[in-house]
């Protein structure tokens, strides 16, 4: 999925990515999602060897300013530019991520600790939206809200605003609402009650045509 075009769209040149692929800022400080400008911007040019050599997606990465390059197999110490198809290939596979669970307010270490390597075998969304520039912070009830189909504050006891499917910002686009936070109050129990929960979207439709096989 592109990003939606705004008013604004022009890109930036020298920009610096987050590991989870997101704009930072100039003082390093916070992040955003990318634009449609940037997004792209940073495609590989097709060429007519985008069907050759068989997918090779799984030796894909990005560069720190933001392109694709594809890691020799033979030679991990080398890298050359990757092809268009292996390049979406590898962001398609990207998009993809794990479920939260009702444990995810356990956390886990810093990038590179055991910990966090032994939490990242299993899949668990704390591990994989951990942020190396804040080795500190814990997964944000904020972000995850949004992931599951919520509107932000919606598990927050302080919050007394009614919800509906609306107070959602939609899914194409990531907000801009870190993924780690260091702010802890609440954080345990709001990811319990988040952990494994259902998508309001996903039961509304069901909701719906279970009502309308049934002609009620």
């Amino acid at each position: 999925m592109l990003p939606t075009p705004t008013t604004q769209e022009f890109d930036h040149k020298d920009m610096e990515l987050t590991h989870t692929n997101r704009r930072k800022t100039k003082d390093g400080k916070d992040s955003h999602s990318l634009n449609l400008a940037d997004t792209v911007r940073m495609w590989p040019t097709p060429t007519a060897g985008c069907v050759e050599g068989g997918e090779q997606s799984e030796r894909v990465e990005r560069t720190v300013g933001g392109g694709y390059v594809l890691r020799k197999k033979n030679k991990p110490h080398m890298t050359y530019g990757a092809k268009l198809s292996d390049a979406i290939l590898f962001e398609e596979k990207q998009e993809m991520l794990p479920t939260p669970r009702a444990s995810e307010y356990k956390g886990c270490g810093p990038v590179g600790s055991k910990s966090h390597a032994h939490v990242e075998k299993k899949n668990y969304l704390c591990a994989v939206t951990k942020d190396p520039d804040m080795p500190t912070g814990s997964l944000n009830p904020d972000w995850v809200e949004w992931l599951m189909g919520y509107g932000q504050g919606y598990t927050d006891p302080d919050n007394k605003d009614s919800f509906t499917l609306g107070s959602h910002q939609g899914f194409p686009t990531e907000p801009d609402t870190a993924r780690v936070t260091t702010e802890n109050q609440y954080r345990k129990d709001r990811l319990k009650a988040l952990g494994n929960s259902i998508v309001p979207q996903i039961a509304y439709h069901i909701g719906n045509a279970i009502l309308e096989q049934e002609k009620i």
